[in-house]
């Protein structure tokens, strides 16, 4: 049996009651309580068009029906129309949990990370600690950067962490992108026990086994998430950081590309493909790149100090002392900034053998260079 089955057998079954309850229910359309259970059988069997067709004939008859409008909007989350089932929910009490939860859930899954916060937040001070709110609480703190205050809650729920693999393994990436390597990795090792093809704990693995120098490892992680999800742009990124350390600039630059079709505003994934042309030879390219990320972002200063190398290796000092002075601005510890004041100080050899050894630091992820590229505005 594979691991889908019992899944698989449970919608059947559902589905197989769904339609005596259907009959039962056209003999006695007012029994309450057969109606709740035909709406719980639907969801169930993953029947949402019956329901939302369900839904919508109760709200012809009685249009303020608080209870069909709630069925209305699970269907169409069911569905995955959750522009629709917002405006269904807004008819309804913000603070019944229900509601709450479903208001927060459609605003995640449309991007609306900073929306949905307020939804997710109310119910965990309520009390609320089901797996897959808190889940979807920690998704959405990573996503809005309160990276802190996300590892805060997943420490205060370590119990109900070790118990849900599909909760471990967003509690690994959170750990991940936290500098918490240790619990990290009890988390990913939580995750793929239970599901070995958890993409969270993958990509959480893939980063720890670069960490540890552990290519092979490392691509297989990441080979077998872009294998689950292609469009999973940290997996992309992390290959592309494993073909730099083999020097296959141009694998580098294509994985990177990748990455940046479902990544675009990720600057650190733009900094990546920057630094890949660079290191193959191709300063035009580099500094395009590396001006598309200043636009992104004038205040991140290694896009200052990147154009700066990028000045001193064209031999335009003033350029360059002018690009490193804002750079150090805005972070004085700023790698990119400290190579290229490297650069304006050293010989044409010196500058080739710094150029060498940056890209040595790229294997081990070092602590300036491949953190930079992998952490900077967390995807």
């Amino acid at each position: 049996m594979n691991a889908t089955q019992p899944h698989t057998d449970a919608r059947a079954a559902a589905s197989t009651r769904l339609a005596s309850l259907r009959r039962f229910l056209a003999a006695e359309p007012d029994n309450q309580r057969l109606r709740r259970d035909v709406v719980d059988t639907a969801v169930a069997a993953g029947e949402f068009q019956y329901l939302r067709e369900f839904a919508e004939s109760r709200l012809a008859a009685a249009p303020a029906d608080p209870e069909a409008q709630f069925d209305l909007a699970t269907a169409l989350i069911g569905l995955k129309d959750f522009e629709a089932a917002l405006g269904a929910l807004k008819f309804l009490d913000g603070s019944i949990p229900g509601v709450r939860f479903n208001t927060g859930l459609c605003l995640f899954m449309l991007g609306r990370f900073a929306e949905a916060k307020p939804f997710l937040q109310a119910g965990y001070d309520a009390g609320e600690r089901s797996a897959g709110q808190l889940r979807l609480l920690l998704r959405t703190l990573h996503h809005v950067a309160e990276i802190d205050a996300a590892v805060v809650i997943a420490d205060a729920n370590a119990t109900l962490i070790a118990s849900d693999p599909d909760l471990a393994g967003t509690a690994a990436l959170l750990y991940i992108d936290a500098n918490e390597g240790r619990k990290a990795t009890r988390c990913a090792h939580i995750a793929l026990a239970g599901n070995p093809s958890n993409v969270d704990a993958l990509v959480s693995s893939g980063t720890l086994s670069s960490l540890e120098l552990d290519v092979a490892r490392a691509r297989a992680a990441y080979d077998r998430v872009v294998e689950l999800h292609p469009a999973n742009g940290r997996a992309w990124l992390g290959l592309g950081l494993l073909s730099m350390t083999e020097r296959d600039f141009k694998r580098a630059i294509g994985h990177f590309e990748r990455g940046l079709q479902t990544m675009g505003e990720h600057i650190g994934s733009w900094h990546s493909l920057a630094w890949a042309h660079l290191f193959s030879g191709d300063i035009d390219k580099a500094e395009s790149v590396f001006k598309h990320a200043l636009e992104m972002d004038p205040n991140f200063s290694e896009s200052h100090g990147s154009l700066a190398v990028i000045a001193a290796m064209r031999g335009k000092r003033e350029d360059a002392e002018r690009l490193i002075k804002v750079a150090e601005r805005l972070d004085r510890n700023g790698m990119a900034a400290k190579f290229a004041t490297t650069l304006l100080a050293g010989s044409a050899e010196e500058s080739r053998k710094m150029l060498a050894d940056l890209i040595e630091t790229v294997p081990g992820h070092g602590p300036r260079f491949a953190a930079t590229l992998r952490q900077s505005r967390r995807p």
